[in-house]
């Protein structure tokens, strides 16, 4: 609870304000939007990668390779963290403008 009173003194926010029940519930929905999202996105970009690569290894003839649909995969992986982290930020951030 320290450490949000001081991020909420930092933004000019009177730490009283962290026990609202209304900011105790904007942020209680925006952490279950994201942790039900983040998963269906993750397992959705790695998938999408898969696919790619194996579409990619078919029109370039590269016959049975699985190096390609595992680099893709990689990059999905890799891109997903980082949209994943960008939006577990941002549902963590509230506004405690009204």
């Amino acid at each position: 609870m320290q450490i949000l009173c001081q991020t909420a003194a930092n933004r000019g926010v009177d730490c009283r304000d962290l026990t609202d029940p209304a900011i105790k519930a904007r942020i209680k929905r925006r952490v279950i939007v994201a942790l039900a999202i983040l998963p269906i996105f993750i397992a959705g970009l790695v998938l999408g990668g898969v696919f790619l690569g194996l579409y990619v290894t078919n029109v370039l003839g590269f016959g049975n390779s699985a190096l390609m649909p595992i680099a893709f995969s990689l990059l999905g992986f890799f891109v997903s963290l980082i949209i994943s982290y960008v939006v577990a930020k941002r549902a963590a951030n509230v506004s405690y403008e009204s």
